[in-house]
């Protein structure tokens, strides 16, 4: 993968997999987005006191807090 296919463009994909691809010192920024395990047993409150409203889609679910952690 050459730095020039990829400037100025966001990459969907495993981050692991295309990191290796990548030339040696040629990213200045990764942003990843991990699924943040907000399936809420409770009420959690910002704040401000807003209520944060919990996930219920496959893409953050887990069996367990140690299923989240590997």
């Amino acid at each position: 993968m050459k730095t020039e296919e990829i400037l100025d463009t966001v990459i969907n994909a495993d981050s692991i997999e295309i990191m290796n691809k990548l030339p040696a010192n040629s990213i200045d920024v990764i942003f990843a987005d991990p699924p943040y395990n907000m399936q809420l047993g409770e009420t959690l409150l910002r704040p401000d006191n807003s209520i944060v409203n919990g996930v219920n889609e496959e893409w953050d679910s887990f069996e367990s807090l140690a299923a989240y952690d590997e």
